[in-house]
């Protein structure tokens, strides 16, 4: 019987055995379908939204910024955050860094057909800033006090990389007028390290990202 020679393996690229790795790799597919469900908060320019911030520190991580298929940018976390190789840095598709907070957005639900926020519940969301908002986010923590301490009015004025900017201030009550204190609430989502997974090779394949 001839000898089967084997095809190599791609670059950065290992095969393992057992069962273990096929629940592992199920895992990890289920991890990353669930990023499509996490909410994103976002302001255009001349927006403003009240938020609370549920954790201390953000989580910062290396990232693409890249558009999908419906020509939309999209923050991307690089893949070696994961595993070996990234597809996306192998494509050369810039590189940037991105510090990740968990809030929650006073506004409420996004209502699609009404094009509006509606129900005013708060809505945990993740909000991906670059360093320089990290760092003016960490300016908004007094001495003695933490970021999870106060409850912000924050607003944007701007739409571009550079012409972008935020301003923070004390969100109030309006009829009590004192400063609005923070809910307690019982977070849902998954940690927000697990909210910035990197995709799989077949999601980004999925999203057709490109530079």
């Amino acid at each position: 019987m001839p000898k089967v020679e084997s095809s190599e393996t791609p670059k950065g690229r290992t095969t393992k055995g057992g069962w273990s790795e096929v629940l592992e790799k199920k895992k990890y597919n289920d991890e990353v379908k669930n990023q499509e469900f996490i909410p994103n908060f976002f302001l255009g320019d001349g927006e403003s939204a009240t938020i609370q911030f549920m954790e201390q520190e953000p989580y910062c991580f290396d990232a693409h910024q890249a558009r999908n298929a419906k020509g939309k940018w999209r923050t991307v976390a690089c893949q070696l955050a994961k595993q070996k190789y990234c597809l996306l840095c192998d494509d050369k598709i810039k590189l940037t860094w991105k510090a990740a907070f968990a809030v929650l957005d006073y506004r409420g639900t996004w209502d699609k057909d009404k094009k509006k926020f509606v129900g005013g519940k708060p809505v945990e969301k993740i909000w991906e800033c670059s360093n320089s908002l990290a760092l003016q986010i960490k300016g908004l923590i007094k001495p003695g006090k933490l970021l999870t301490d106060g409850v912000f009015e924050v607003s944007r004025s701007g739409s571009g990389a550079q012409d972008t900017s935020y301003n923070f201030s004390p969100a109030f009550d309006e009829e009590a007028e004192t400063r609005l204190k923070p809910i307690k609430f019982k977070r849902t989502l998954p940690s927000t390290e697990e909210c910035c997974l990197p995709p799989t090779d077949a999601e980004l394949e999925r999203m057709g990202l490109t530079d």
